[in-house]
């Protein structure tokens, strides 16, 4: 079961590595779920049943640092919740929570303050609740952070990710890195140890960093001109409405 599943991006992931197939698809746009089916016919959007593994992806943009506009009563961030509502109901023997590293700092019951900040509350709010209730509903759980790059993507993206599993489950570790990458984030928990992350111990890796360039540079040639002056100079009004007339050529947008 896929939770704010989007367009099916990490029943994907699991698909493609063989550990699962998507049966069943939760999130609130009409659109995302169109494409959910599209990707998986045999798929239904919600249905009562024996889950083996539910991943919980709720949107990050009230925890993102990236986010001046940060609210602690922002609604997005109490989705948490409702995902962990649907581990009680359905009781997948397995469970995975992603999201920024910010969602585990975020605070409880603090109070909006300038730029985006939230002073006051329970330090590291989120983080507690999460694993609280996890263990309050039997999982054993492990958590750390990951470096997409250190898997082969060409870019720096860390996540915070929970690992739990039911008490008769073995509960899984985190893959070692496959690719070289600058070392990634750390950060520590206020009373524990070091949050692990994804090139914790590792000194040599199997393959090199992914550049963009490995990434993108089999894709056709980019044919569109920037009908900006190259000298930055202003804009006739002659150039405005050569640039309102253009259309775009099929299959562009």
């Amino acid at each position: 079961m896929d939770v704010f599943c989007g367009g099916g991006g990490v029943s994907q992931a699991f698909q493609l590595a063989g550990v699962a197939t998507p049966r069943w698809g939760i999130d609130s746009s009409r659109s995302a779920c169109e494409t959910f089916r599209c990707q998986y016919p045999e798929a239904r959007v919600f249905n009562q049943c024996e889950v083996d593994i539910m991943s919980i992806t709720p949107p990050s943009a009230g925890f993102s640092g990236l986010n001046r506009f940060r609210s602690s009563g922002d609604r997005r961030n109490m989705l948490i919740a409702s995902g962990l509502s649907l581990v009680e109901c359905f009781k997948p023997t397995y469970v995975i929570i992603e999201n920024v590293i910010n969602m585990a700092r975020f605070p409880l019951q603090g109070k909006d303050a300038k730029n985006g900040k939230i002073e006051g509350g329970i330090s590291w709010g989120v983080h507690k609740f999460v694993i609280r209730t996890l263990l309050d509903l039997g999982y054993q759980v492990r958590f750390g952070i990951l470096q997409a790059g250190f898997f082969g993507a060409p870019q720096r993206r860390e996540r915070m990710i929970y690992l739990a599993s039911q008490g008769h489950a073995e509960l899984p570790y985190f893959p070692c890195a496959t690719h070289q990458f600058p070392q990634t984030h750390h950060i520590s928990l206020p009373i524990y140890q070091q949050v692990p992350n994804s090139d914790t111990g590792y000194t040599c890796y199997a393959h090199h960093p992914v550049t963009v360039g490995d990434a993108i540079s089999d894709l056709p040639g980019f044919h569109w001109k920037d009908p900006l002056p190259q000298n930055n100079a202003p804009m006739s009004h002659t150039a405005f409405d050569d640039l309102a007339t253009i259309t775009p050529r099929k299959g562009q947008f």
